[in-house]
Formats: structure tokens, sequence, C-alpha cells
């Protein structure tokens, strides 16, 4: 993902925790290429209808399942599913059923995903399982909560990830002009830092006029209130010169949602001690 200075989520630099410190990797001598990059782009289902199952077989190939699948590797491969099958070697009709459980499968991942039925919810905001970053044979969990929109997940130790889909009223987040007001004290509670990044309703960022992406302790300039709390403004068009600075600009159309990441978490976070507050709607 990108900040707001459309480097990556983690700013210019790659932050990874070591015991009590934090290991700067970018520009350093001693970081190394990797042995090799010749993987498989994946292959888009709209120019191969079959190419969702080809991904997998190549990928299935690279990353070898554990040996306690194999009884499900078995049946699989009975389909033309596994490491290094030849899909288009599938009779016709296997081939025209793989076509169909692709079309059908994603949508239903996306659902599970939307239906937040794996989250603990405060305030609004999703708080993930523990189980986060480990779903091992929960395959369903893995495949929706996880691989759907992050690829890989960090353990709570590491990173917890907050989503909201709706304002303090139930409301989706949508078109409109919106608030989030951390009290005094009350900020992410974590040892590394924080960020917000908003999502269209695609999962996508949202392209803005000032080419902000996301907004966190990191970013410059940010503003407090007098009393010791900070606000940040959550809407499609600019609150104005005095407030810009805390401005994380949103679709001007559709519905959104937006995914609160801390970095090295206290364990308030990671319990769910801390509550997020609500987002707020104001106009």
């Amino acid at each position: 993902m990108l900040d707001q200075r459309g480097r990556g989520e983690v700013g210019d630099a790659v932050a990874v925790a070591a015991g009590d410190q934090l290991v700067d990797l970018v520009g350093s001598k001693e970081a190394q290429l990797p042995a090799r990059r010749d993987v498989l782009e994946p292959i888009d289902a709209a120019r191969d209808p079959l190419g969702p199952w080809k991904t997998l077989n190549a990928m299935l190939a690279e990353n070898p399942p554990p040996p306690h699948h194999g009884v499900l590797l078995k049946q699989f491969a009975e389909i033309g599913i596994g490491p290094g099958i030849d899909v288009e070697a599938q009779p016709e009709a296997v081939k025209q059923s793989l076509i169909r459980a692709a079309a059908t499968g994603v949508p239903m991942l996306e659902q599970q995903l939307l239906s937040g039925e794996w989250a603990h919810v405060v305030n609004g905001w999703r708080y993930p399982p523990p189980q986060m970053g480990r779903f091992g044979d929960d395959f369903l969990r893995r495949a929706a909560e996880q691989s759907l929109v992050g690829v890989a997940a960090n353990d709570p130790e590491e990173a917890v990830y907050l989503a909201a889909f709706h304002d303090a009223d139930g409301a989706k987040l949508s078109t409109g002009r919106y608030e989030l007001r951390f009290a005094p004290g009350n900020l992410p509670p974590v040892d590394a830092f924080w960020s917000l990044t908003v999502y269209g309703e695609d999962r996508n960022l949202v392209p803005n006029s000032i080419g902000r992406y996301s907004i966190g302790d990191r970013t410059q300039g940010l503003v407090m209130d007098a009393e010791g709390s900070l606000t940040i403004r959550l809407q499609p068009d600019s609150p104005g010169a005095a407030e810009e600075s805390n401005w994380l600009p949103t679709p001007a159309q559709g519905i959104w949602f937006i995914a609160l990441r801390m970095y090295l978490p206290r364990r308030e976070v990671i319990d769910a001690r801390w509550e997020c507050p609500p987002i707020r709607r104001v106009a």
C-alpha cells in the first residue's frame, strides 16, 4: 500500500521487528537480492478462463503444501488440481466445471469477507481473531480473510489491522463528510507506528487531488486540537487550508471502508481492550 507521499505503506523503510529494535533494511549495504525472481505472473481469468487453476497449480509446485494435505491433494488431482498438473489435459466437462467453480467461488469469498462474522466488533471497527496469520487448515478464513485482501498476514504481535465499513450510527461509509477523533491520550497504542488508509468498494486506493493515501503518526504536519485530541477529516473535498493537514480523502461517490494498521501493537490492542473511537458522520 502507498502512503501520502506515494511510497510504500511502511514509508521509506522496511521496518522489521527484531527484539525491541526496528531494523531499517532500505539502503543497507547488507541487503541481498533474492536468489531468483522468475515466479509466475498470475494468469488473468479474463484472458484465460482456466487461468486461476493454472496459477494455483504453478504456485503449489513452487510452494508445496504440507505432508498432511496428501489426502486432499490426491482427491484434487483427479480433477486436474495439484503441483504442476496440466489443467488443459483434463476432459472438457471437468474444465468447464472448474471455470464455473472459479466464477462462483470468488464472489462467495468476498461475501464471507464482507460479512464480518470472523471479527469482534467495537465501535464499528472489526478486530481480527487471534488466529490471524495462522489460520492453518481453516481454508475458508485463510482464503477470504487473509489471502483475498492481503496474500499474507502478520501475527497479531507484529501488527493488528482493524477495518471499519460503518459509521457510529451503523450506516455504511459512503459519500459525505466524516471525522475520526482520538481523545487526549488515546492514540493507537503501539511501539512502532500506526496508519489509516481508505479503500474504495473495489478494495483499491482512492485517487485524490493531493496524492495522499494514508495518514498516521508518521505524517508530517498533523495538528492536534487545543485540548490534545487528534481529529482526522474523512471526506472527498478539502476541509479548508487550516485543516487539510489532517485530511484523508475519501471517494466522491459510492461506499468505501477504512483500515487502521498498528505495528508492534501493545497488549491492549491484541486483546481488543483498547477501543478505537467510532467514525462519525458530520455532513
